[in-house]
C-alpha cells in the first residue's frame, strides 16, 4: 500500500480547494489549518514548485476515539491532506491513516482498536478525495 492516496482533477486549485472544503463538512471533517507550501518556499528563494496547499484536517469524533485507545495517538493528529498544481488542473491526496498507525506499538485489544480506526477513518478520507476531485 502507497504512503499516499491521490485523484487527479481537472479543476483549479482554487476550485479544488473550494470543493475539498465542502467535502469536508459532508464528511463531518474540517480543516484546522491550511499553508501553500509553493508559495512560501518561492517566498523564501525557492521558486518553481507551484500551488502545494497543506491541509491539516480532523474529525473531531474519530481524535477523540484515537486518543481514548492511548493519549500518545496525538502524533497521528491531525490527518494531512494535499492539493497541488499539476499541467492539467489539480491533484488532491491525503497522507495514508493506515500507514501511519502501523508505526504505533500498540499490542492485543489496543492494537486491533487503533487498526480498525484506521482503516474506517482512511475509507472517509478517500470519499472525500474523490467527492472533490469530480
Amino acid at each position: 500500500m502507497s504512503f499516499a492516496y491521490r485523484v487527479p482533477s481537472a479543476k483549479s486549485v482554487a476550485e479544488a480547494l473550494e470543493a475539498v472544503e465542502s467535502a469536508l463538512a459532508a464528511h463531518r471533517f474540517k480543516a484546522l489549518w491550511q499553508t501553500d507550501m509553493g508559495a512560501t518556499l518561492a517566498e523564501k528563494g525557492f521558486p518553481g514548485h507551484g500551488a502545494m496547499h497543506v491541509l491539516e484536517i480532523c474529525s473531531p469524533a474519530r481524535a477523540d476515539e484515537l486518543l481514548r485507545i492511548n493519549p500518545d495517538n496525538a502524533y497521528f493528529l491531525p490527518c494531512r491532506l494535499l492539493v497541488r498544481e499539476t499541467a492539467g488542473g489539480s491533484e488532491i491526496g491525503i497522507l495514508s491513516p493506515e500507514q501511519l498507525i502501523g508505526l504505533a506499538e500498540e499490542e492485543g485489544q489496543g492494537a486491533d482498536r487503533l487498526a480498525k480506526l484506521a482503516s474506517e477513518v482512511e475509507v472517509e478520507l478517500h470519499a472525500i478525495v474523490d467527492d472533490a476531485a469530480r
